[in-house]
C-alpha cells in the first residue's frame, strides 16, 4: 500500500517518471504502469458509482493467486490423493460409507509416506475432484461433570475373515470432548447396560446427567414431548445404583447431542478407516483403546491444557462410582435339551449331565453366559459366542455317559472342541485305550487336578519308564503325591469394613429412591 501511495503521488504530484519511480522504488516499470493504469481506470467510472471508487482507489494491492500452481502437490502426490478416494468410493459401494478417510487423514497419510505438504492444500484438491457444502455448528458451553452424551455406531470389521456388522458405544464429555469406546456384537440391553458399566468402572466417576435419543434400550413410552417419555426399567436401575439423571433428546435431533454424534463418525473413521481386519472383537477393542487415548491427548484451540488433561480436572466434580459394578445380567429360564445343552440366540451351550429335560436358570451376558441348577448354585460357564447355529460344548460335561459310550469319544463335538494339547495325549497314548482315558479324566475332574498337574504327571512318567505304555494308575498316584491345596487369603478388617459401608450406602439411596415414587408429595 505504500509503495502505491508513492506511485501515485509521485508520478501525479512531483511529476516524476515511470522510470525514475521504478527506479526509487526497486520494482519492475510494468508494476509501475500497472498502479497507473488501475487508478486512471477508476478514476473514469467515478461519476458513475463515486463510493466504489473511492474504496478502490484507497485498498491495499491485491494478487491474483488462483492460477498460481502449488510446489509442494507433485504428481506423486496427486496420485496418492485419488487413490484414497477412490478406496473411499469402495468403501460406499461395501457399505462403509462411515468408514472414509477424511481430509485430515488422507492429510496424515501423506505425510507419513514423505511428502511435506500443507493440510490446506490436500483439501484444495479434494475439492477441485469433490464438491461439499461445509455445515454449520453452534457454540455452546456446558459445566464439568454435568453431563455425558451416548450414541450407539455401526462398525464394518473383518473379524476372522468375515465381514460382521459391530455396534460401538460411545461416550463423549460435554464440557472436555474426553471419548470412550467400545466394540460390542449386538445393540441390546445387555450391551447397552455393559457398556455404562464397563464406562463408569474405567474412568471410576459418574457424570450428574446422561443423554440420550430415543432408542429402545433407554426409552420404553415415546412422546411427542420429552418431559412424557418414560424410560426402560433397565434404565432406572441403572440411574438409581450409579445416581445419575437422563435426559432424552427430542425425535430426530440428533444435533441435541452433537458431541457424541460427531464422535462417532470421528472415533470411527481414526479407528478403523486404515485397518479393519482382526482376529477376534477383542483385538479390535484394544485397537479401538489406543485410538480413544491418542485422541484424547489432541488440544482444542485456545486451550492450553489436552483433552486429557481437562477432563482430569472434570473428575474432580463428579461422583466416585460404586465399588462393585451393577450386575448387567440378563436372567431366562432355559429347557435343557436332549443333547445336555441349553439354546440361546440359536447357539447350544453344554450343561453338566443329569440336567436333561430340567428348565435351569440361566444369566446372559453381553461375553460370558452362567447357569444355574434348580438350588441357584453356579454349574457351568461359557463364552458367549455371537454366530449362528453353533455348538459350544465342553468335555467335563459328557464324561459320565462317555463311560457308559466309550466308542462315541473320539467322534464326539466335545473331544473335537476340547485343548488341542488334550487330543495329541489323548492320540499319542491312550487311542487304543478310550475307556482308560476317560477314566482319567473323570479323575482328574472329581479331585480339581489342572491340565499343567497332568502334564507334568505324563513327563514324570515317561522317564521312568521311557520304553513303556503310560500306565493309568501310575499316572494316579503321581497326580496325588503332587498336589498341594493354598488357602485363600483372608479378608481383611479394613477390607470387610469398606464392603459394609459401601453396602449400607447404596441400600439407603435404593431406599430413598423408591420412597419419592411412593410419596410424590413429600
Amino acid at each position: 500500500m505504500i509503495k502505491k501511495q508513492k506511485i501515485i503521488l509521485g508520478y501525479y504530484s512531483l511529476g516524476k517518471s515511470k522510470r525514475q519511480l521504478a527506479k526509487e522504488l526497486q520494482i519492475s516499470r510494468n508494476t509501475v504502469k500497472r498502479y497507473l493504469e488501475e487508478y486512471e481506470r477508476l478514476l473514469a467510472h467515478q461519476k458513475e458509482n463515486p463510493e466504489f471508487v473511492s474504496s478502490g482507489i484507497t485498498a491495499a494491492p491485491q494478487y491474483d493467486s488462483s492460477q498460481r500452481k502449488s510446489q509442494k502437490l507433485s504428481d506423486s502426490a496427486k496420485q496418492l490423493i485419488e487413490k484414497y478416494l477412490s478406496a473411499n468410493e469402495r468403501k460406499v459401494q461395501n457399505g462403509m460409507r462411515k468408514q472414509q478417510m477424511a481430509g485430515t487423514d488422507i492429510h496424515e497419510a501423506l505425510q507419513e509416506a514423505g511428502h511435506q505438504i500443507s493440510y490446506s492444500t490436500v483439501n484444495r484438491y479434494i475439492r477441485k475432484i469433490q464438491k461439499r457444502s461445509a455445515e454449520v455448528y453452534i457454540k455452546q458451553r456446558y459445566a464439568p461433570g454435568k453431563a455425558v452424551e451416548f450414541d450407539w455406531g455401526i462398525v464394518k470389521l473383518e473379524i476372522n475373515g468375515t465381514i460382521k456388522n459391530v455396534r460401538m458405544a460411545v461416550f463423549t464429555s460435554s464440557y472436555s470432548n474426553h471419548r470412550w469406546a467400545k466394540l460390542f456384537y449386538r445393540e441390546n440391553m445387555t450391551s447397552f447396560l455393559q457398556s455404562h458399566v464397563d464406562y463408569f468402572s474405567d474412568i471410576g466417576h459418574v457424570f450428574q446427567e446422561v443423554v440420550y435419543d430415543n432408542m429402545r434400550v433407554a426409552v420404553l413410552k415415546f412422546t411427542r414431548r420429552n418431559a412424557d417419555k418414560v424410560p426402560t426399567n433397565a434404565l432406572l436401575s441403572l440411574s438409581t445404583y450409579y445416581h445419575f439423571g437422563y435426559r432424552f433428546c427430542n425425535a430426530r435431533r440428533g444435533n441435541e447431542k452433537g458431541h457424541v454424534e460427531k464422535s462417532v463418525e470421528f472415533v470411527r473413521r481414526k479407528s478403523f478407516a486404515k485397518n479393519h481386519c482382526f482376529e477376534n472383537l477383542e483385538q479390535a477393542n484394544k485397537q479401538l483403546e489406543k485410538t480413544c487415548a491418542k485422541i484424547n491427548e489432541n488440544f482444542i484451540k485456545g486451550q492450553a491444557m489436552n483433552i486429557q488433561q481437562n477432563f482430569q480436572d472434570e473428575i474432580k466434580t463428579m461422583i466416585p462410582a460404586p465399588i462393585f459394578p451393577y450386575d448387567t445380567g440378563e436372567i431366562k429360564s432355559l429347557r435343557v435339551d436332549k443333547f445336555s445343552c441349553v439354546t440361546i440366540d440359536t447357539n447350544q451351550y453344554s450343561v453338566p449331565e443329569g440336567h436333561v429335560g430340567q428348565m435351569l436358570n440361566v444369566k446372559i451376558y453381553s461375553r460370558k453366559i452362567m447357569v444355574y441348577n434348580a438350588d441357584n448354585q453356579e454349574i457351568a460357564t461359557h463364552i458367549r459366542h455371537h454366530t449362528k447355529f453353533k455348538s459350544y460344548l465342553i468335555l467335563d460335561h459328557y464324561l459320565n455317559t462317555f463311560k457308559k459310550k466309550p466308542g462315541a469319544f473320539l467322534g464326539s463335538v466335545s473331544f473335537q472342541q476340547a485343548n488341542k494339547k488334550l487330543q495329541e495325549i489323548f492320540k499319542l497314548h491312550f487311542l487304543d485305550a478310550p475307556k482308560n482315558f476317560i477314566e482319567l479324566l473323570i479323575f482328574i475332574k472329581k479331585n480339581h487336578y489342572s491340565f499343567k498337574q497332568l502334564q507334568e504327571a505324563i513327563s514324570r512318567s515317561i522317564e521312568i519308564r521311557p520304553n513303556h505304555k503310560i500306565c493309568l494308575d501310575s499316572l494316579k498316584m503321581m497326580l496325588a503325591q503332587k498336589t498341594k491345596t493354598c488357602p485363600e487369603p483372608p479378608i481383611t478388617d479394613a477390607i470387610s469394613k469398606q464392603i459394609d459401608n459401601q453396602c449400607a450406602l447404596q441400600l439407603a439411596s435404593i431406599q430413598n429412591h423408591f420412597f419419592q415414587h411412593k410419596n410424590p408429595t413429600k
